[in-house]
C-alpha cells in the first residue's frame, strides 16, 4: 500500500513537471515569434502605410501580450499597449493563432473598415519565422 502511495506521488510529479515544461516552451515559441515579427521591416512599412511612422496596437484581449512593448526600427515606432489609445489611429487584434510551425495574425484599423492579414511559415532551418502571405482587406 505504502509502495502503492509512493508511485503514484512519483508519477504525478513527473506529469507536472512534463507539463511546466511544455507550457514555458510554447510561451517561448510565442515570445521569439512576437518580437521576430514586430523587428520585421516589411511589417512596419505595411501598418506604417495607414497611421504614418507611429504605430499603435491595441490588444485588448492580450492575444499577442500581457504589458506593453515598443519596437524601434529606423524612423518607426511600434509600441503595442493593452489599453485603448486616446487618439482614433490604431490597430487592433482582430485575431492571432500560432502553433509549432504556422502562424496567422490579423490587424484592423480602428475605425474597423480596413485589415491587414499576415500569414508565416517558421523555417526549419534557420527556426525563423517567414511572411508567407500578407493581404490588405476592405472588411466591408
Amino acid at each position: 500500500m505504502k509502495k502503492l502511495i509512493i508511485i503514484r506521488s512519483f508519477l504525478i510529479l513527473i506529469t507536472m513537471l512534463v507539463i511546466s515544461s511544455c507550457k514555458s516552451t510554447i510561451i517561448l515559441g510565442k515570445k521569439d515569434f512576437v518580437n521576430q515579427f514586430f523587428n520585421n521591416e516589411i511589417v512596419h512599412s505595411s501598418l506604417e502605410e495607414y497611421y504614418g511612422k507611429n504605430i499603435t496596437i491595441y490588444d485588448e484581449n492580450r492575444k499577442i501580450t500581457t504589458r506593453p512593448i515598443i519596437y524601434k526600427m529606423d524612423s518607426t515606432i511600434l509600441s503595442i499597449k493593452n489599453t485603448k489609445p486616446l487618439d482614433n489611429n490604431f490597430f487592433t487584434v482582430y485575431d492571432f493563432i500560432i502553433n509549432k510551425d504556422l502562424a496567422f495574425i490579423v490587424f484592423s484599423t480602428s475605425d474597423k473598415y480596413k485589415g491587414i492579414l499576415y500569414y508565416l511559415k517558421r523555417n526549419q532551418r534557420n527556426n525563423k519565422w517567414e511572411i508567407m502571405e500578407m493581404k490588405k482587406r476592405n472588411s466591408r
